[in-house]
């Protein structure tokens, strides 16, 4: 008899402090199921921005507003992500130049640096943040470190490829030998994901003479994709013509 009621106090022992445990993790998880819900509003943006761009100005406010209130909640270095992604796309569309623009652009830094810390190896945020840094005008240094840690933490992400050259492209004359490299590089690699949309983002970019030439000695190596290249910015008639 002792040794069932000594085995029946341990069992009830047991349950206690399973059932203990279980209240804890659900305690500990209502921040983040809180949060979760305070960022619905804000899911529709992110959607379009991944499948279906563009998202109105409106939907990238509502974003930024439930990031910051799911925030309040708890940390996710996505709340960031996204926030950054948000504010950087408002302010091209308010100006860079503007008041509004200006504080856009802080947002965009704090946002990058915050999601950044706590998740360092995420290309599109570094992207993001050396827009932004050129944008505010902030030095070379400044620009190319958040531009070279994008590439270096991912090299084949066609999906921010496009803005890394783009802005490679402007920089061009500031950069190094080793940062042009780089620029070439995601410039082959961007033509060589064989996609149209890809080949199409890269002809758009020739808008200028200077780009023009710079692209067509990255594919130089490749005579398919000099062709398919060439033959993109035909249909699309980019301007000027190449000679």
């Amino acid at each position: 008899m002792p040794m069932r009621a000594s085995q029946t106090i341990a069992t009830i022992l047991a349950l206690a402090l399973a059932a203990g445990v279980a209240l804890a993790l659900a305690w500990l998880s209502i921040p983040r199921m809180i949060a979760a819900l305070v960022a619905v509003p804000g899911d529709s943006a992110v959607f379009a921005l991944t499948y279906d761009p563009p998202a109105s100005n409106r939907e990238l406010e509502i974003l930024l507003d439930s990031r910051a209130a799911a925030s309040e909640w708890a940390e996710d270095p996505a709340y960031d992500r996204e926030s950054a992604m948000a504010a950087l796309i408002l302010a091209h569309r308010t100006g860079y130049r503007t008041d509004r623009g200006r504080v856009l652009l802080q947002l965009v830094e704090e946002h990058a640096a915050a999601a950044l810390a706590r998740a360092p190896a995420d290309p599109e945020t570094w992207a993001h943040l050396a827009e932004a840094r050129f944008q505010s005008g902030e030095s070379t240094e400044a620009i190319t470190v958040a531009y070279r840690n994008s590439i270096l933490t991912g090299a084949n992400a066609p999906y921010t490829a496009g803005q890394r050259i783009r802005l490679g492209l402007v920089l061009w004359p500031r950069l190094s030998t080793d940062d042009r490299r780089l620029v070439t590089a995601q410039i082959r690699s961007l033509a060589a994901t064989g996609h149209r949309r890809d080949m199409e983002r890269l002809a758009r970019l020739s808008d200028s003479r200077r780009n023009y030439t710079l692209i067509v000695l990255a594919l130089l190596r490749q005579p398919d994709w000099l062709d398919s290249f060439k033959e993109r910015r035909r249909a699309l008639e980019i301007e000027p013509p190449a000679s």
